[in-house]
C-alpha cells in the first residue's frame, strides 16, 4: 500500500453513525492535550482510522477502541500504530473501487494489538465511511485530474484556427505549473485551517473550564 494518504480519523456513535470526523492532524493535537473530544467525553469509542488516495477513495481502515475521560482527554499515552496496522493489514471488503486492506479484531497483523481493535460484522460501517470521504467534508484536496472527456468539450467555433493548446496563447505546460502552484497554496491553506481549529477547540475549551471555576467560586 502506498504511504502517500491522507489520513482521517472516523469516530463513531452507539449505532454506529459517524459521531466526529477529522484529519490525523487535529488527532494528534488530541493526543498532545491541545485539543480535546468533548462530544465524546466519558466514552470508550469505536474510531476508524482511514487511509484515503487522492481520488478520494478509501484504500484502507483500522477499526480501533479509543478512551475518552470525563474532559475529553485521552486518559494515557496513544501508542497503538495506526500507519504501521494499516500498511500491513489484511484484505477487506470491495467499497466499489477495488478491496481495502482492513485491519480489525478478527484480522490484527500484530496479535497483540487485536485487543485495542474491534470488529464489524457486515460492510454497512465502511460504506457509510466511504460515503463520508466522496461528500469531502474533511475539505481534503483531491489532487489527480479527473479522466478526460472528450463529449463535455466544446467545439471549435466557426472560422477558430485549431491548436493543440488548450487557450489560445497559453502553453499547455505553463497551465500545468500554474495549476500546481494553485494546488499547492490550497493545500497550505487547508493545512493552516485545521491548525487554527485545533486551536480555537484548545481555547474554547480552556475558556469553558474558567468559566466552570468561576460558576463554582463562593
Amino acid at each position: 500500500m502506498s504511504d502517500d494518504l491522507h489520513e482521517l480519523l472516523f469516530f463513531l456513535d452507539d449505532h454506529l453513525n459517524v459521531a466526529v470526523q477529522m484529519p490525523m492532524g487535529e488527532f494528534e493535537a488530541v493526543h498532545t492535550g491541545a485539543a480535546t473530544l468533548s462530544t465524546l467525553a466519558g466514552r470508550q469509542v469505536r474510531a476508524a482510522y482511514v487511509g484515503v488516495d487522492e481520488a478520494l477513495v478509501v484504500r484502507g481502515v483500522v477499526l480501533f477502541l479509543l478512551t475518552v475521560d470525563q474532559e475529553g482527554r485521552l486518559p494515557e499515552p496513544f501508542t497503538l500504530p495506526l500507519r504501521h496496522l494499516l500498511r500491513h493489514a489484511g484484505e477487506g471488503a470491495d467499497l466499489g473501487y477495488g478491496r481495502i486492506r482492513l485491519a480489525s479484531r478478527a484480522q490484527c497483523p500484530v496479535p497483540w494489538h487485536a485487543r485495542h481493535l474491534w470488529h464489524i460484522e457486515d460492510n454497512s460501517v465502511l460504506e457509510t465511511i466511504q460515503a463520508c470521504v466522496t461528500r469531502n467534508e474533511a475539505g481534503l484536496v483531491a489532487r489527480r485530474p479527473r479522466r478526460f472527456d472528450p463529449e463535455s468539450m466544446p467545439g471549435p467555433r466557426i472560422g477558430a484556427p485549431v491548436t493543440d493548446r488548450g487557450w489560445e496563447g497559453v502553453s499547455t505546460s505553463a497551465m500545468q505549473r500554474e495549476l500546481a502552484a494553485l494546488r499547492d497554496k490550497l493545500q497550505a491553506a487547508q493545512e493552516e485551517a485545521q491548525r487554527l481549529r485545533a486551536a480555537l477547540r484548545h481555547e474554547q475549551d480552556r475558556n469553558r473550564r474558567l468559566q466552570d471555576r468561576l460558576l463554582g467560586a463562593p
